[in-house]
């Protein structure tokens, strides 16, 4: 029996032992510690001292008033949070959790004005010191008039891009101002301001623009969007831009003039004989030998120029004659003198209420009156008997009595259509003489004795 009983002992000890041995062990737990302002999301009603290892767990930090998070350390080790000041992990060993703040500011931007960076930046919460980059996002036709942070005008980068660390609440604001196109024709171009960028000028911008001038050329034209314009001495041209501007230059040939002795320049004054501009209106003056020479033409070196035409100018007691002359080509003038055809000399003319009398005198061979003259005085050429031939120019407008009497040789003589009065016994006693008239019948202000002895007339004659 006693042996049964130690048996049955044996039984019972080892189904006690066999289910001890078979129990569940204790789970692995941590602790968790969090800082002020953390607190746990999920799980829910969870007990920070014995959480059970492995187990997910979501924190978030709540921002104070214009604070942001400075760093978030989970046991001393900076970690970072999602977009919603969140953090998850799962928990494998004793946990301390604490989070630090910084001043946080506001960024307001106007329009036009971007973050760079960093990106998904929190414009209403920025921890002070952060370093921020905008850039500006210029309009088509524009630029930047002003670029202000907090109302304080600041530079923009190359990029049009503000690098800054915040420190305050901070606005930006940006102004434009429309930008204009400067394109210039070949010989143009600008002096100041530099490094202009002809494609976007800013509204307003003062520019000075050069002209080149090519050798042997002179500035024809200067046109600015069609509109002729002058440039100053130095051949520049300034003025502030308010459109888009056009600008062209043209250019004629430069000519050079060479004058004897006998000639010069009455206008245009302070003409460069050397660089002449193709078409320039020259006003020469010839000089009268001895005050009775009488111009015949101009050469351009042994080239006559067949100039049939001049005006004679009294002046001073001077004798002169005046010509127009145009610029086509360069030139090297001298004057060439009639050898036989005289003017009457400078002593010889007088100033009378209506212009130039030319008096009395003894006149021979071939005379030429200069057209300053208006009056033939009374007996003027009477009894030149040594009168070959009278050349009366159309400012003539008074003959007076006997002016040409007895002028025995004198076989022809022109009346131009300006004489408007003729004198008794103007030609008498001139036996070998015929008259021409431009006038096809007698004027009513010529005398009727004019022709007393019926010299040969003949009305309506052209020179």
């Amino acid at each position: 029996m006693k042996n049964s009983f130690i048996k049955s002992l044996f039984v019972v000890l080892f189904v006690v032992a066999l289910f001890f041995s078979c129990e569940k062990p204790e789970p692995i737990t941590y602790s968790l510690r969090l800082g002020k302002n953390i607190e746990i999301v999920s799980p829910e009603n969870l007990y920070i001292n014995k959480i059970e290892e492995k187990t997910k767990i979501t924190l978030r930090v709540n921002l104070p008033k214009n604070k942001a998070v400075n760093e978030f350390k989970v046991n001393g080790k900076v970690e970072s949070l999602d977009d919603n000041n969140q953090y998850q992990f799962e928990i494998s060993k004793n946990t301390e959790i604490s989070v630090s703040f910084v001043d946080a500011y506001i960024l307001t931007l106007n329009d036009n004005i971007s973050v760079v960076s960093p990106s998904g930046l929190d414009l209403s919460r920025i921890p002070s010191g952060a370093q921020i980059t905008v850039g500006v996002n210029i309009p088509d036709n524009k630029a930047i008039y002003e670029f202000r942070v907090n109302g304080e005008e600041e530079t923009l980068n190359a990029s049009n891009q503000y690098q800054f660390n915040i420190s305050e609440n901070t606005n930006i604001s940006v102004s434009f101002v429309d930008t204009y196109t400067l394109t210039l024709a070949d010989n143009i171009s600008v002096i100041s301001p530099d490094g202009l960028d002809l494609s976007q000028i800013i509204s307003g911008t003062q520019i000075t623009v050069g002209v080149s001038i090519p050798d042997n050329k002179a500035i024809y034209e200067f046109r600015v969007n069609g509109e002729v314009e002058t440039l100053d001495a130095s051949n520049q041209y300034q003025f502030n831009i308010s459109e888009n501007t056009e600008m062209s230059v043209s250019f004629i040939n430069l000519y050079s003039l060479t004058l004897d002795d006998n000639i010069s320049v009455v206008s245009p004054s302070g003409l460069n004989l050397s660089r002449i501009p193709e078409n320039t209106e020259i006003l020469l003056k010839i000089d009268i030998k001895d005050s009775c020479e009488v111009f015949e033409d101009l050469y351009d070196n042994t080239t006559p120029l067949n100039i049939d035409e001049v005006n004679y100018k009294l002046e001073s007691g001077d004798i002169f004659a005046e010509k127009e002359f145009t610029m086509d080509k360069s030139y090297n003038l001298a004057v060439k003198y009639s050898e036989n055809l005289k003017i009457p000399p400078v002593s010889q003319y007088e100033a009378i209420t209506d212009g130039i009398q030319l008096n009395s005198g003894d006149y021979s061979g071939d005379i030429l009156i200069p057209n300053f003259v208006t009056s033939i005085r009374d007996f003027a050429f009477n009894e030149c008997d040594l009168l070959n031939s009278i050349n009366i120019p159309d400012s003539v407008r008074n003959i007076g009595l006997w002016a040409f009497g007895v002028c025995r040789i004198l076989e022809e003589i022109y009346i131009p259509l300006s004489v408007e009065n003729i004198g008794a016994f103007a030609f008498a006693e001139s036996s070998n003489l015929t008259i021409k008239c431009e006038a096809s019948s007698k004027p009513d202000g010529w005398d009727m004795n004019w022709n007393p002895e019926g010299r040969p007339v003949q009305w309506g004659a052209s020179r």
